[in-house]
């Protein structure tokens, strides 16, 4: 995967016993980042400061976060300007970096200069791999420097993963598994969906 939470879904990919053709497996793939966004969104009350990282299901949680009274820094460049096509009562708040040219995720020392000044409430943090053993993993080196950077400037990281992540190792360590951080207690969630494709199950990794 060449970014953060990158999700592009193969010709064709099989479900249930059969073949199914890659228009539906992409309206699958839409329907599902949706649901996990609306799940994590609904764990973000009023007033709160969130961080929200790069990647297709992030961005379907900027969609649904620009309508709650909240403080949001995205983490890409798509979701920066979401505010803009339709302003709602969310606080937009602008990091530094350099975008990258295929998803517009935004890395560099700036974006890390920018993370280590503020702290967040919550912090959405997508990944191409997480499992209990290895945590949560990135295929790029300077986006989990940032996912890194992220977590640390949180009080609390949802991470967004759907059921293709699960159980993944990528070759970037971000998080432990367990939640854990060198003397300060944090909660890790992941939000995904079940193989059925029908239902969000949010975990609390401890």
């Amino acid at each position: 995967m060449a970014g953060a939470d990158s999700e592009e879904v193969e010709q064709t990919e099989r479900r249930g016993g059969r073949w199914n053709p890659p228009s539906r497996c992409a309206h699958e793939a839409v329907a599902a980042r949706r649901r996990i966004a609306a799940e994590i969104c609904a764990l973000v009350a009023d007033g709160e400061s969130v961080l929200l990282d790069s990647g297709t299901t992030c961005l379907e949680g900027a969609r649904l976060l620009r309508e709650q009274p909240v403080t949001v820094m995205p983490l890409s460049l798509q979701a920066v300007h979401l505010p803009g096509e339709t302003p709602g009562p969310a606080t937009l708040v602008v990091p530094g970096g350099q975008p990258r040219a295929a998803e517009g995720a935004l890395t560099g020392s700036l974006t890390l200069a920018s993370l280590a000044a503020l702290r967040f409430d919550t912090a959405t943090v997508g990944c191409c791999g997480l499992s209990a053993a290895d945590g949560l993993t990135a295929y790029d080196l300077d986006d989990a420097a940032v996912k890194k950077a992220g977590i640390a400037s949180a009080r609390r990281v949802i991470a967004a993963a759907d059921s293709s992540k699960l159980g993944r190792t990528a070759s970037a360590h971000v998080a432990p598994g367990n939640g854990r951080r060198s003397g300060l207690g944090f909660r890790l969630y992941a939000a995904g969906v079940g193989p059925t494709q029908d239902c969000i199950n949010v975990h609390r990794c401890v």
